[in-house]
């Protein structure tokens, strides 16, 4: 069954009908009742799209102003038989092949949703990811009997792409591990700075919904579909948060390992300059002396032979100045290791003989 040509602000709408799939229109206005479950997905930078969500009275006032809020905070409401919220979702340019292209941390956006008995009305402002896949799922033949499981499909659909997303951050930062501890040195801080800053983005994200999912606390009693909801939300947060955070880690060691070789390399470099300018400056020196405008000057009077002989005290020089580094570092005392100290065992008196 394909959906008819977009004209409104509806982008799809889904009728389920028991067991079957009984409408799949786009750009019509849904209709809710008649024991039938009716999703319905409507772009929120539509102004007939929010003016027709602030006419229904199916859902909480509450949940209609959340539906259509500019608000980009992630929040997680239930009372009675209704679940809403704002949550994290990857956003899907148009064109783009979900099974083929993986998401970006760049592309994180909101999706909104309110769920109660027989409806679901989800609202975006960029495509979503997870809400056209689980709307695929239904086209390849998926079905849901309630509307709350239409909204843990988005919700597991949205978590499989943060772990999409997550792995191939990972894989990125294991190109730049293997480039750094190779023996040529490579400066990956840029690289590596990118990769951190989509970690902590999606990791920020993480943390809010956490945060929400801590303050959740519903209004009276609630439905036990919703608190399924719910609780399966905070256990996919928890798996989501220990990843990320296991790969921050890795980044933040990553960064000091570069900013480590990065300072030995420096120190090398400075090294042999100190070195070098400790050589050259004898001869600096006596070079400058016999650059003297001044009568009396060594070898002044020697014609054709004053510069050899120059030449031949500046290179004596240099070699002395050689000799003393060398003596001076063979003179230093040679670095002791501390041995690890042995914990001596703690030997039990022998019991007394019974006699």
């Amino acid at each position: 069954m394909t959906p008819s040509p977009l004209t409104g602000p509806f982008l799809w709408t889904l009728t389920f009908d028991g067991s079957r799939l009984a409408s799949a229109q786009a750009g019509e206005e849904p209709r809710f009742g008649g024991g039938r479950v009716v999703w319905a997905h409507i772009d929120a930078d539509d102004a007939r799209g929010r003016a027709w969500i602030e006419s229904l009275r199916q859902i909480p006032a509450e949940a209609r102003d959340l539906l259509t809020s500019p608000s980009s905070a992630q929040r997680l409401y239930a009372s009675g038989d209704a679940l809403w919220g704002a949550l994290v979702d990857y956003a899907q340019d148009f064109g783009q092949d979900i099974d083929q292209d993986a998401p970006s941390a760049q592309d994180l956006t909101q999706l909104r949703f309110a769920a109660g008995p027989g409806y679901l009305v989800t609202t975006r402002r960029r495509p979503s990811r997870s809400a056209a896949a689980a709307r695929r799922a239904v086209m390849e033949g998926k079905r849901f009997a309630t509307s709350f499981d239409i909204v843990d499909a988005i919700v597991d659909r949205s978590f499989a792409a943060m772990d999409e997303a997550i792995e191939q951050l990972a894989e990125d930062l294991n190109d730049v591990e293997d480039r750094v501890l190779d023996d040529e040195t490579r400066d990956e801080r840029q690289r590596l700075g990118v990769l951190r800053r989509a970690l902590i983005r999606v990791h920020r994200e993480i943390n809010g919904a956490m945060r929400m999912v801590s303050r959740f606390e519903p209004v009276g009693q609630i439905s036990p579909e919703a608190q399924a909801v719910v609780q399966r939300l905070s256990l996919r947060l928890d798996g989501c948060n220990q990843e990320v955070q296991s790969t921050e880690q890795r980044a933040r060691l990553l960064q000091d390992e570069i900013v480590s070789k990065l300072t030995t390399d420096t120190n090398r470099q400075l090294y042999i300059l100190t070195i070098l300018s400790t050589l050259l400056l004898p001869p600096t020196l006596i070079s400058g002396i016999f650059g003297m405008n001044v009568k009396g000057v060594p070898f002044a009077d020697e014609p054709g032979r004053g510069f050899v002989y120059a030449l031949a005290v500046c290179g004596v020089s240099a070699l002395s100045a050689w000799v003393l580094l060398w003596v001076l570092d063979r003179r230093q005392p040679p670095r002791v290791e501390p041995t690890p100290r042995r914990r001596k065992r703690k030997t039990q008196p022998a019991p007394a003989e019974e006699g």
